[in-house]
């Protein structure tokens, strides 16, 4: 396989992306997103919030859109970009599970506070809690999920 660390990228989707939408774009935020122990995996929102996750590893790039774009020039611009990005991203996070640290990556530290989780992980239970307590609140959730499922499947076939 092209890469060990990060999926396969998606270009038709990019590609369609880049054409339909790139008139609404000045830049692209290529973010990498690396967890430690090597843990590929990524943690659940629970795991966040019990704090079984201390230390996430972020990597940001802001690239200008028209280096994103195909030109005249070259019409697999966006394309070569993409995987570009994703081989960058790969050496990145192999790098990481060799050494703790993302290659070439300023290190800057952000602790987050249980005083500033404990808000947003309160608004998350009061909404979801009402839900899966009471028979009905179970109805309405599952209700809301086949509806936002079935809901997301055709917007993606009618728009990609």
């Amino acid at each position: 396989p092209p890469f060990e660390n990060v999926l396969f990228p998606k270009p038709g989707g990019f590609e369609i992306l880049t054409q339909t939408l790139g008139q609404y774009f000045e830049v692209v935020y290529d973010v990498t997103i690396a967890y430690p122990n090597g843990d590929i995996r990524t943690p659940s929102f629970m795991e966040f919030a019990r704090g079984d996750v201390p230390v996430v590893h972020l990597h940001v790039s802001r690239v200008p859109f028209n280096q994103v774009t195909n030109t005249t020039e070259n019409e697999n611009q966006a394309i070569e970009w993409l995987y570009n990005s994703y081989k960058e991203k790969d050496d990145r996070l192999e790098h990481f599970y060799q050494t703790g640290k993302l290659a070439n990556t300023p290190s800057q530290e952000y602790r987050l506070s249980y005083k500033r989780t404990f808000p947003t992980v309160c608004f998350y239970l009061s909404f979801c809690l009402p839900l899966l307590l009471t028979a009905r609140g179970r109805g309405i959730w599952w209700r809301l999920s086949i509806l936002y499922a079935v809901g997301g499947t055709l917007v993606s076939s009618i728009f990609l």
